[in-house]
């Protein structure tokens, strides 16, 4: 039979293990991050999912980069792949409530808030950004999150 003292050895180290790849992980990878601003004053922030390379963050940049241009042709998209992500950042990733109307793909994967100085006007654009996509496939569509809510 199990020695009981090594099976708990064994779930603590397992629990560090995972903890510290929590804590870690994040800050060795590349985190595509684009942000830019309408003609109309409303302010987008995109994240993605961190890459393991940097090759790869800056191509994902490069088709959000594109995106954008595409359907906002006087936007300046301000794009970088940042190592690690600050606070706000790690929050715009996660499932915690925004201060600001989000979108987010049903994985996770593509985050992006939306703030205007009217913030009436930025849930509407979050929530005509959800109706736009609504036709696509299921892991492409966005969802829309009113400021404060459960993401």
């Amino acid at each position: 039979m199990f020695n009981k003292g090594l099976l708990l050895a064994v779930v603590v180290v397992t629990v560090i293990l995972v903890l510290a790849a929590v804590k870690f992980l994040p800050e060795t990878s590349y985190f595509p991050v684009v942000e830019y601003t309408t003609p109309a004053k409303i302010h987008f922030v995109m994240l993605r999912r961190g890459e393991p390379d940097e090759s790869r963050c800056e191509k994902n940049v490069r088709d959000i980069e594109r995106a954008v241009r595409a359907s906002c042709g006087d936007c300046k998209p301000v794009k970088r792949c940042v190592r690690g992500l600050d606070s706000e950042q790690r929050k715009i990733l996660s499932r915690e409530p925004l201060a600001t109307p989000s979108l987010r793909t049903q994985d996770g994967r593509l985050t992006m808030t939306v703030s205007a100085a009217d913030p009436q006007l930025a849930l509407s654009v979050c929530r005509l950004a959800e109706e736009q996509t609504a036709a696509r496939t299921v892991d492409k569509r966005l969802i829309c999150f009113p400021a404060l809510a459960s993401r």
